[in-house]
């Protein structure tokens, strides 16, 4: 230490600094009124080289310039006001600058990142978006899988009949009639077999959707003698079409075959024999998550219900070892099954004795397994059966016969059980009657066909609309005056109709098979509201193709208007703002013009949409 002789050594007098401890450690520098520590030339009136611990610091009417935040601390900090050249950076990375407010808050770690976006709170609350079609101020906006946002629009879809167009004039087994929808082709496939004696077979035909019609090339065959067909599934991976049939020309052996769609035409790789025993009643589904094809059949002179596991590779097709279905029970039908893409699980309806039982499979490789199987009816249940998985409510809607009568319900599967929503009653059907359903995407409704056994037998339909686990079911109509038997349905996703394919039991097509395009009534909302793709409030119009701001998680959007304050809105199909829970939260009213933004999409996947903006 430097010493002094008296007090007045340490008065200013223009010269070199009074006190100095050893040489950098504490420096007072009373000319230029500063005082270093770690420095021998402090240029502030306080200035610190090195790191500093302090309890509390009070800036007062200041600014923070060139700020490091360490690792041991645990305080925040927090600007009032930035300026133009303000920033806080944290490992070099700027967080907060006078231009962007919030940025970069993925940089700090994914634990921070993740508690910060999924408690709403990010971007200031607003991000900007490309607007794809015109938004208004204040409409609640859907995220695009292009990255471009867009409000809904509604448009009113007429209820439309076409004609019953006849697709063979052989009579056509009422053994069995399946059909599905090439998604790759776009085409309707028809799998059915014609009675003619000793030159009975099994073929397919193509169909192709136009308007309400429906035209069709030459049938194929894929068997050289009768066979039942159980399913036709479309395999999207491979972009095949696999029959699952009953090779009744050898010995009712359960069999499968591989077909291509070229054009109005089929072609066929060679049948495959998945059981050497009798295996009849079969169904099908494919499960797209494990890309696998999934049969379910009546085994043997015994009857029990088995499953197996398919793999498509180029025309053929591979299969697993046999499972038996639920409590290995002897039934008299699986009579539908289903993929539940919600949980990546397949669904088995089928009949023991008089009770209708559903089993859930859980696919792995080339095996499967399942859960205890559950009472659907007790008593009463028919042959008929047929479900759809609706993607929008994550549930299964089973329309079936009971008791003489149709009825339709929910079925929700969770874990490796499944759980039934209220029944709801359909017409007067019988025993032996053809029950059919289809999820239609754009109307968001499951359509169901049958036959009317009170009306005349007629091929008459109604719409199923899913709210949790409740089934509104519309008025019938009449879709074709002459009594049917037998039939399948499938949606045509590029033309948006349904298309049934069926054998008609009167009129000039009796005993043939005909196919009928149908679209139900309907209001189309586009883009589709789900439970996840509500992104925010628009901030301000923004006008097609331009860039504009969007209220997000943690903002506030003041585009509103009579709004109740305290109340949580949720986001109607229609995008209009309501009252009632549909799961679709958008936020809560804190004026009657203002809402807080808190939509149902998480703080981690707002964060991976905007590339890290919040």
């Amino acid at each position: 230490m430097t010493r002094a002789r008296d007090l007045g050594d340490f008065i200013a007098d223009g010269g070199a600094p009074e006190l100095v401890v050893d040489t950098t450690t504490l420096v007072v520098d009373s000319s230029n009124n500063r005082v270093g520590i770690g420095t021998a030339s402090p240029s502030q009136a306080l200035e610190v080289t090195g790191t500093a611990k302090l309890a509390t610091v009070d800036i007062d009417a200041g600014a923070i310039d060139g700020a490091v935040i360490g690792a041991n601390s645990a305080a925040a900090v927090t600007a009032t006001t930035l300026n133009a050249s303000t920033k806080l950076q944290v490992n070099s990375t700027d967080v907060i600058t006078n231009a962007r407010q919030l940025s970069n808050i993925a940089s700090i770690d994914a634990t921070t990142a993740a508690a910060i976006t999924a408690g709403g709170v990010g971007g200031g609350g607003t991000a900007d978006f490309v607007a794809s079609g015109a938004i208004a101020n204040g409409d609640v906006v859907v995220l695009n899988a292009n990255g471009t946002v867009s409000k809904v629009t509604s448009t009113s879809v007429s209820t439309a009949t076409g004609s019953s167009t006849q697709f063979v004039t052989s009579n056509v087994s009422s053994a069995g009639l399946k059909s599905c929808f090439d998604s790759t082709n776009n085409k309707v496939v028809i799998a059915y077999m014609t009675n003619a004696g000793s030159g009975s077979k099994g073929h397919v035909i193509i169909g192709t959707v136009s308007g309400t019609s429906i035209s069709f090339g030459t049938q194929v065959a894929f068997s050289p003698g009768e066979a039942d067909v159980g399913e036709v599934v479309y395999d999207s991976s491979n972009n095949r079409v696999v029959i699952i049939y009953t090779d009744t020309a050898n010995n009712n052996y359960g069999t499968a075959i591989v077909g291509t769609v070229s054009g109005t035409s089929i072609s066929f790789g060679s049948p495959v024999v998945w059981v050497a025993t009798s295996a009849t009643n079969s169904v099908a589904c494919f499960d797209s998550a494990n890309n696998k094809v999934v049969a379910f059949y009546r085994r043997g002179s015994s009857g029990i219900g088995t499953a197996i596991v398919g793999t498509v590779s180029g025309t053929s097709i591979s299969f697993g070892s046999e499972q038996t279905i639920g409590n290995a029970s002897v039934f008299s039908n699986p009579s539908s099954a289903v993929f539940d893409s919600n949980v990546n699980k397949v669904a088995v309806v089928y009949k023991n004795d008089s009770k209708g039982k559903v089993s859930v499979g859980t696919v792995s490789g080339t095996s499967i397994s399942f859960g205890s199987e559950v009472i659907l009816e007790d008593s009463g249940f028919d042959n008929y059966s047929s479900m759809s998985f609706d993607p929008v409510a994550n549930t299964i809607v089973l329309a079936y016969e009971t008791s003489n009568r149709g009825a339709v319900r929910t079925a929700t599967i969770s874990g490796t059980s499944i759980s039934f929503g209220t029944k709801t009653d359909l017409d007067t059907m019988s025993n032996g009657s053809p029950i059919t359903t289809a999820y239609h995407t754009d109307a968001n409704k499951t359509v169901i066909f049958y036959r009317d056994m009170g009306n005349g037998h007629y091929l008459d339909s109604h719409t199923a609309t899913v709210s949790g686990t409740t089934v509104t079911v519309s008025t019938s109509v009449n879709i074709d005056p002459n009594s049917c038997f037998r039939g399948n349905l499938v949606y045509d996703s590029n033309a948006k109709k349904v298309v049934m394919a069926y054998k008609p039991e009167s009129g000039s097509f009796s005993d043939d098979g005909a196919a009928i395009v149908y679209t139900p009534g309907y209001t189309n909302n586009s883009p589709r509201v789900t439970n996840s793709n509500v992104i925010g409030v628009a901030a301000a119009a923004i006008s097609d193709t331009a860039t504009g701001s969007i209220t997000i998680n943690g903002g506030i959007n003041e585009g509103q208007s009579s709004l109740t304050i305290g109340t949580t809105y949720f986001v109607a199909d229609n995008g209009t703002l309501q009252t009632a829970n549909n799961g679709r939260k958008i936020g809560k009213a804190i004026t009657a013009t203002k809402i807080l933004v808190n939509s149902n999409m998480s703080g981690v996947a707002l964060n991976a949409y905007l590339g890290g903006l919040v």
